[in-house]
């Protein structure tokens, strides 16, 4: 089952809200509120059938009841004197990319993006939203001597919504929804990405309110629909996509392991690289999910990375 949940800020978060990360929060959940047992069972079903398994998309702004996605990649004009503020728009309304979707062009998709750009001091007339950043010195500490290096200094960068914005994301559970809210009150009670032990990645979710069944439908094609906007973090097998004819932004990454793995030796993953999201891809056919669980990511060959993409059907008249 779908469900929308709206994750309210208390804190700010070093990690990114990105599909992978949260999808291995409501798995260690899954581990420490049901069983490891249960874990392993719902990862191996997952291998055979995505839909046995938990997915998700990535999380995304929301203000006022107005929802937002993650802006589009798209063929740009570097003559277009407005092309470096087109550059800055993170998200974008989802109702104005509803509106368009059904006679998509990349035409029309710009000049929603100026209309935005026209009004980012309003948010009432453009839906202009970004986050706030704020970047932390610290200092390196010797572990042997406990003492601080001379000179040394780091920096991390911790994220902050704006006054009144939220994040939600559509997450597919494979049991009912009870059980759904219990791992979400463990979710809550954990924290979310790095720094959760000093008091970072905390949110608040009311379980009556803020969790939400969706049609399950909601990520279904139409009959006209030819491309799709990735929703998650997506490493594409090669028979999906037409990716000559697609238009995204590759992300390497290197996942680190958490929980009770944190203390694995090696603790961090192998190379994957995904497409972002908002990359707008052409499918050689038509699925519910793309992608897989990526495996061998790691010496220990339980662990896997989410890497599935939650497709925005489009019908473009381009392709």
């Amino acid at each position: 089952m779908w469900y929308k949940v709206r994750f309210r800020p208390l804190s700010g978060f070093v990690s990114e809200v990105s599909s992978d990360i949260l999808w291995g929060h409501l798995l260690w959940a899954v581990r420490y509120v049901f069983s490891e047992a249960e874990l392993k069972r719902l990862l191996e079903n997952m291998k055979n059938d995505v839909f046995k398994g938990i997915l998700c998309t990535s999380l995304f702004p929301e203000k006022n009841s107005v929802e937002y996605l993650p802006a589009l990649k798209y063929p740009t004009n570097p003559e277009n004197p407005e092309m470096k503020q087109l550059k800055k728009i993170k998200y974008i309304p989802k109702g104005k990319l509803d509106t368009l979707r059904g006679e998509f062009t990349f035409e029309r998709y710009e000049q929603m993006l100026l209309s935005l750009i026209g009004g980012r001091d309003s948010f009432q007339t453009s839906g202009w939203l970004d986050f706030i950043y704020d970047l932390q010195m610290h200092n390196i500490i010797n572990r042997r001597s406990n003492t601080v290096n001379a000179g040394g200094l780091f920096s991390s960068q911790t994220t902050c919504l704006p006054e009144g914005v939220a994040l939600y994301a559509y997450v597919y559970f494979p049991y009912d929804t009870e059980k759904f809210k219990q791992i979400l009150e463990y979710f809550l009670a954990s924290g979310f990405g790095a720094d959760k032990s000093t008091g970072k990645g905390r949110f608040c979710i009311d379980l009556k309110k803020d969790v939400q069944v969706i049609d399950d439908g909601v990520f279904s094609f139409s009959g006209s629909s030819n491309a799709f906007a990735s929703l998650s973090l997506y490493s594409p097998l090669p028979e999906e996509l037409n990716l000559e004819k697609s238009f995204y932004k590759v992300k390497p990454k290197i996942g680190r392991l958490g929980e009770a793995f944190s203390r694995k030796n090696p603790y961090y993953k192998r190379p994957l690289w995904f497409l972002e999201e908002g990359s707008v891809c052409l499918p050689l056919e038509k699925k519910q999910v793309y992608g897989k669980l990526a495996e061998n990511v790691h010496t220990d060959n339980s662990i896997c990375h989410y890497a599935l993409g939650i497709p925005y059907w489009l019908n473009m008249e381009e392709f």
